[in-house]
């Protein structure tokens, strides 16, 4: 019977205009509706099986038959057409998101390439400032154009969790393919590039500011002495034309330079100032385009993060002097992968949903795009080699088994994956030591390990560039004994 259908549909043009309806029809009821509108709207770029799955499981709890899928695709496919808008500004008009009247999809994703890019704004000599704010000032520009009165930081919060795999997500959709999609992808890594960089920028003031505030630390005693040394040349001078000729003019001119005292930390302030004035007048009109003439519209991002410091009761833990334990020896060197394992399984017992947890925080990173691709075995494994290699400041060319782990960290490694894992790393040490916390502070520096990247940065210990140790602040320190751990 299917051959037959193939072959009347592919010589018959009537045939081809026949829906096959079946037995009997399914209608979709207002609830499947309603459910089906808030999906989409919660998760445009989530995968149309999960909506599928969550319908049919309210409609079995109902008695009712489930949705056959080609029917429920066609439905969807129904659904998005209905909306009043070409295919690729659908999920744009859907979020309230304007779109000029000339928005082109070719252009808009080729101007992540062109515009929205971090390209070239870290020459060999370091970051360029002046590079950097005339590319946000071109990208805002560009931004405005193409969505009118669209503010990028309102969207930012939304964006944010998933802003390592936007371009990711988008590289893998074909040009002719999923239209509103790509859309709604560009237009998030628009968003994500733009409040990034202005931040980035704002970083790189401060930066530039304490670096000025350092070369004139690093002059001012040699200025000051030098003045000083003028000052009692001067004085020796007058003072010897006073004892040769002690004049009313003489005596006046040494009064007055007593009278003036020493001045050189004012003196010196002045000339250091002077030397870096070009630097200042720069850094201010950066602040100035930045701030819009430093008047008070200059509107930040949305959404503040409280912390409530309430009354704790510190606990002390009970540290055992091991070394004074008869049979207690220094070990020797251990492999590295040993302890990794360990520490891998000691977190997955303590933390029995640790996978699912996982699970669910792709699922949030990717909007529901794709699924997770390795069983927990192989996910936890990976994860850790990956954390192993990236906190010992390696570059992917320095081990072909860290190049092997390129696509993992790619598509699974991001911010929230990390915080995550530390916090199952912390419920471990509170299970095993019985120490409470009431705050951690957690501070990591340095995000691509390519010299040429915006985001590199110099290890403050090492002073090497690339990817640094994760250090976290308690209120309660814990000595801990460092073992000779090296790598294999």
């Amino acid at each position: 019977m299917r051959k037959r259908i193939n072959y009347w549909t592919s010589t018959d043009p009537a045939f081809r205009q026949v829906t096959y309806l079946g037995q009997r029809t399914i209608p979709i009821t207002l609830d499947d509706l309603v459910l089906i509108d808030q999906r989409l709207k919660d998760k445009p770029l989530g995968r149309m099986s999960d909506i599928l799955r969550e319908i049919n499981d309210n409609r079995e709890k109902q008695g009712k038959d489930p949705i056959p899928q080609s029917t429920f695709y066609r439905f969807i496919s129904s659904r998005k057409e209905s909306y009043d808008a070409p295919q690729e500004l659908q999920w744009l008009i859907l979020y309230g998101i304007n779109a000029s009247d000339t928005y082109n999809l070719a252009n808009a994703r080729a101007s992540l390439s062109t515009v929205f890019t971090y390209n070239d704004l870290k020459p060999f000599g370091g970051i360029d400032i002046d590079g950097i704010a005339s590319r946000l000032e071109e990208a805002q520009k560009r931004f405005q154009q193409t969505y009118p009165g669209v503010d990028p930081c309102e969207w930012f919060l939304r964006v944010r969790p998933r802003s390592k795999v936007i371009r990711n997500h988008l590289s893998r959709i074909k040009a002719n393919e999923s239209l509103s999609d790509q859309a709604l992808l560009v237009f998030e890594a628009q968003v994500d590039f733009v409040v990034r960089l202005k931040d980035i920028l704002i970083d790189e003031l401060i930066h530039r500011m304490g670096r000025i505030q350092q070369a004139m630390d690093n002059d001012r005693q040699r200025i000051e002495n030098r003045i000083r040394a003028q000052w009692i040349n001067k004085y020796r001078n007058i003072g010897y034309k006073v004892s040769q000729n002690p004049s009313e003019e003489n005596l006046a001119k040494l009064k007055e330079l007593i009278d003036r005292g020493k001045t050189e930390s004012e003196e010196a302030e002045l000339e250091l100032m002077k030397q870096h004035k070009s630097d200042y007048e720069k850094i201010y009109e950066h602040l100035e385009r930045l701030t819009n003439n430093f008047s008070d519209d200059e509107k930040l991002i949305e959404g503040a993060y409280p912390i409530n410091f309430e009354n704790e009761v510190f606990q002390i833990p009970l540290l055992d002097d091991e070394e004074d334990d008869p049979d207690y020896q220094l070990s020797s060197k251990i492999p590295f992968q040993q302890v990794q394992d360990q520490v891998s399984e000691l977190v997955a017992g303590y933390n029995p949903a640790w996978f699912q947890s996982h699970q669910e925080i792709f699922e949030q990173m990717t909007d529901g795009l794709f699924e997770m691709e390795y069983d927990e075995l192989t996910f936890r494994k990976r994860l850790y080699e990956a954390i192993g290699f990236l906190g010992r400041n390696l570059r992917y060319s320095d081990s072909p088994s860290f190049s092997g782990l390129q696509y993992f960290i790619q598509r699974y490694l991001s911010d929230a994956t990390l915080d995550l894992e530390f916090r199952h790393l912390w419920k471990v040490y509170e299970d095993l030591t019985g120490h409470k916390t009431p705050l951690i502070i957690i501070d990591s520096m340095g995000i691509d390990s390519r010299r040429k990247s915006l985001f590199a940065k110099i290890h403050g210990r090492y002073h090497t560039i690339g990817f640094a140790d994760v250090r976290a602040v308690s209120p309660h320190p814990c000595v801990f004994q460092q073992l000779p751990f090296h790598g294999q």
